[in-house]
């Protein structure tokens, strides 16, 4: 029987200077969300960890890389059967910036939200295997940035997706119009401190997924996390060439795209063609971080 998704959105990025821009949404069914906080919190406590869990942090300190390696589990594991998770990146030294003036690097921001959040949307709940007929948008909370003064971050997806959705009649709606920008220290008064966990929880698995792809840095917390997401299969799980591994136990659960495959021409750009471009996106990337060692097999 068709049902309803009725679920909350967190989002953060995570930037690869000059390389990658990647953007990560966590979509949390409303009847999950107190469940899921109550993990990562119960994690917290177990590991007597109170720190902000920020991946680019993870060095070399026990309890922070204790509490990083279990919410990774929890992702690999229960977590997957609660929550469902987009990851898409976009291949900066593909996109000719040089024609796009400075603040213009806002508008690749925000468009590629908008592409993860829709495509996210489509590809978890509006279709004939997951069996909802409406998808109703809670809230949307993103890690808040300090932002150009016309950047429409907040509205423009929101209002894009509401239209596209109308004129495709798909069933779509949010109840807030707004993205909610928040703060990822827990240890703050707000009304939304608790929620700061989660979008702690997102900047970690986008920075696993990068470390995993870019094998960007050798600080043992950094390869900890990636080691325990690649002994649970992941992402080779959700990785696909030709079609999507429909055995997967992450299939509907867990997706990851990249734009674009090839450079695009700067005509595209000029003409705002992006969008229309479906056959740049791909979902397969080697792993660097599993190349690691290769170097030092075949030495001296």
């Amino acid at each position: 029987m068709s049902i309803k998704m009725h679920c909350s959105v967190y989002h953060d990025e995570r930037i690869v200077p000059n390389k990658w821009l990647y953007h990560g949404l966590l979509f949390i069914p409303v009847k999950n969300e107190t469940q899921v906080l109550e993990l990562l919190s119960n994690a917290r406590l177990a590991t007597d960890c109170n720190s902000v869990i920020h991946f680019h942090d993870l060095r070399d300190t026990a309890v922070e890389n204790q509490l990083a390696e279990a919410w990774i589990d929890f992702f690999c594991n229960e977590l997957s059967t609660m929550t469902y998770f987009y990851f898409i990146g976009i291949d900066l030294t593909k996109l000719a910036q040089k024609l796009w003036p400075s603040h213009r690097g806002d508008k690749i921001y925000n468009r590629f939200f908008q592409i993860g959040l829709y495509g996210g949307i489509k590809w978890f709940f509006l279709n004939k295997e997951a069996g909802f007929y409406e998808v109703d948008i809670h809230k949307i909370f993103s890690h808040t940035k300090s932002r150009h003064p016309r950047d429409r971050f907040r509205t423009q997806a929101v209002e894009d997706i509401m239209f596209k959705s109308a004129s495709k009649e798909e069933n779509i709606c949010f109840e807030n119009p707004e993205i909610i920008e928040i703060s990822d220290d827990h240890r703050e008064d707000t009304a939304t401190a608790e929620k700061c966990q989660i979008i702690q929880y997102v900047d970690l698995i986008i920075g696993t997924l990068s470390q995993t792809f870019d094998y960007t840095s050798q600080h043992l917390g950094k390869c900890i996390v990636a080691d325990k997401l690649c002994a649970n299969n992941l992402p080779f799980e959700i990785l696909y060439t030709n079609k999507p591994n429909f055995r997967s136990y992450f299939y509907k659960k867990y997706a990851v795209s990249f734009f674009p495959r090839d450079k695009i021409p700067e005509l595209d750009i000029l003409e705002n063609a992006i969008t229309t471009a479906k056959n740049q996106f791909y979902q397969y990337r080697e792993a660097k971080y599993l190349r690691r060692y290769q170097g030092s097999l075949f030495g001296e």
